[in-house]
């Protein structure tokens, strides 16, 4: 016999390298997270979008307004804001009377537009008006829409 006891023992075989996949249980824990990130990132941006799409419509048809011809431009006004009202405060604000849609937008304006032209606006469309007056109830509307429609 040997008098060495360890002798007939082998070198000990380590065993092979880890390889790259499959990744650890916190890596597909990563990967879940940043795919729920940014699918909901991309259905906020959807909802966003959506919502804002009758603000940016109305905003191009007042755009493409201010260019027409100063005749057809009140009329149109009046029609593209009972559109905004009726987009944000349903039917009802579409059927009312010039005077008292006049009112509803003077109600429902920003604090700072309560004392705007609002009853002008209700007539304009039957009497002449000079073209400075038309910027007025333009540039009025505009930020009449801006308050209502952004979200």
């Amino acid at each position: 016999m040997n008098a060495d006891p360890l002798a007939d023992l082998k070198d000990i075989r380590l065993p092979a390298e880890p390889g790259w996949w499959p990744p650890a249980i916190g890596w597909w824990l990563l990967l879940a997270v940043i795919l729920l990130g940014l699918t909901a990132l991309l259905l906020w941006v959807r909802q966003r979008r959506r919502r804002r799409a009758p603000l940016q419509a109305a905003l191009a048809e007042l755009a493409e307004l201010q260019r027409a011809d100063s005749a057809r431009q009140l009329p149109r006004l009046h029609q593209l804001l009972r559109r905004a009202a009726r987009q944000r405060y349903g039917t009802g604000s579409a059927s009312l009377g010039s005077t008292e849609f006049a009112r509803f937008l003077q109600e429902h304006a920003p604090a700072e537009l309560r004392d705007g032209p609002w009853q002008d606006l209700a007539t304009a469309p039957y009497r002449p008006q000079s073209p400075a007056r038309h910027g007025e109830l333009i540039a009025h509307a505009r930020l009449w829409i801006e308050a209502n429609l952004a979200c």
